[in-house]
């Protein structure tokens, strides 16, 4: 009985913690977030994590961001979303085999539902993605690299965003 009361106060706990996770509009606002593009999963995909830097230990990191995306993203291609002011978005596509990138073209449009944790991306032709926001998390990615002073070990804190799309995307 006692191990059932400690069980459920602890289930308790942990559904109050994921559910005062909240993301506001000026959090997005201004910001860029990355997500895994490999086979453009980012437009397919039903589960999508955003993940942005969000400490550096080392001036040497904060020059070295799309290539620490790109180890966080495991070395896979990557789509950064810059959500601007206004709701304006652009959205870049970054192949990591060729290290280009492309801007998509279009007016891109964004907007948050707080109420629901909503985010949706808009091109003015009526293509809409939603993401349902499951759980804001921070993440540590130990980033390893060499300097003429020796190895060194840098923790960059991240913060990710948990998501599953609402609507298919266009064409399925």
């Amino acid at each position: 009985m006692k191990t059932s009361l400690l069980l459920l106060s602890f289930a308790l706990f942990f559904v109050n913690v994921s559910l005062s996770q909240y993301l506001s509009e000026s959090e997005l606002e201004n910001q860029a977030w990355t997500v895994d593009n490999r086979d453009s999963s980012f437009f397919k995909s039903d589960t999508v994590s955003f993940f942005r830097i969000l400490k550096f230990n080392y001036a040497n990191d904060s020059v070295n961001q799309d290539l620490i995306r790109v180890d966080y993203n495991e070395g896979g291609n990557l789509s950064n979303l810059f959500f601007g002011k206004k709701n304006n978005l652009k959205l870049e596509e970054f192949n990591v085999g060729d290290w280009l990138s492309t801007l998509a073209k279009g007016k891109w449009r964004w907007y948050l539902e707080e109420d629901e944790q909503i985010i949706h991306i808009n091109l003015k032709k009526g293509i809409t993605y939603s993401f349902k926001i499951l759980n804001l998390r921070s993440d540590i990615y130990v980033r390893e690299f060499m300097t003429p002073g020796g190895a060194h070990k840098s923790n960059i804190e991240f913060l990710v965003l948990d998501t599953i799309r609402l609507e298919a995307p266009p064409g399925d």
